[in-house]
């Protein structure tokens, strides 16, 4: 096995190297790569087996753009948000499989998939299959569910005036209001897209900004 990893920072470096020769690993075990070009980036890292989500501080986008690849990601959850971000991604993804509960598990997780290339293919194939038929990567879905969180923040408090409730949107109520839903007595768009009150409504103008700007 390669550990493949972001040569950065300078420091993370230095640390990485000593370590390896403490380890006396071979000189090919350990590959420090700088930052990958835009355009090919993911092709690039596409063609690792495996990805190792770092346990403090977890990939973010890196994170999104791994299991966008199809590489299972094995990963530790912490305490604070940014030591979950990984897990829920694979939540979202609905692919579990590869979520442990301690850096012992980590480690056995992640030997097991290296050394059984059947459940390596097994792990990208179930990666692949979330990729797809999960809304996690639909991002035209994930914008209307955002619009309709805000539509639904507004009508509830202007009839409650009630600041703290939770608001959920789900893909499959999403999917069946169609991408043209909206509450009534409302307005908001944008120059692309613009929304437009029903006949008789007062239009939703918080700015005051719609006659000055058409005058």
């Amino acid at each position: 096995s390669t550990l493949w990893l972001l040569k950065f920072p300078e420091e993370a470096v230095k640390r990485l190297k000593d370590q390896s020769k403490k380890k006396k690993l071979k000189g090919d075990k350990l590959v420090l790569s700088g930052l990958l070009p835009i355009d090919s980036h993911l092709d690039i890292k596409a063609t690792a087996d495996i990805g190792l989500d770092t346990v403090i501080f977890n990939g973010h986008t890196t994170g999104a753009d791994t299991l966008w690849t199809g590489m299972p990601l094995v990963c530790l959850s912490g305490v604070q948000m940014r030591s979950r971000a990984g897990a829920s991604m694979a939540y979202s993804l609905g692919v579990v499989t590869w979520l442990v509960r301690n850096l012992k598990d980590y480690e056995d997780v992640a030997v097991k998939l290296a050394q059984n290339r059947g459940a390596l293919r097994k792990a990208r194939a179930e990666m692949e299959r979330a990729v797809v038929e999960s809304p996690f990567f639909d991002t035209a879905l994930w914008a209307k569910g955002f619009e309709r969180a805000w539509f639904l923040m507004w009508d509830s408090f202007r009839s409650t005036g009630q600041l703290d409730v939770h608001i959920r949107t789900v893909a499959d109520e999403l999917e069946n209001q169609g991408a043209d839903w909206e509450p009534q007595g409302i307005m908001i768009g944008t120059t692309r897209n613009p929304r437009r009150p029903s006949a008789g409504q007062a239009q939703h103008d918080p700015l005051g900004a719609s006659k000055s700007s058409m005058q």
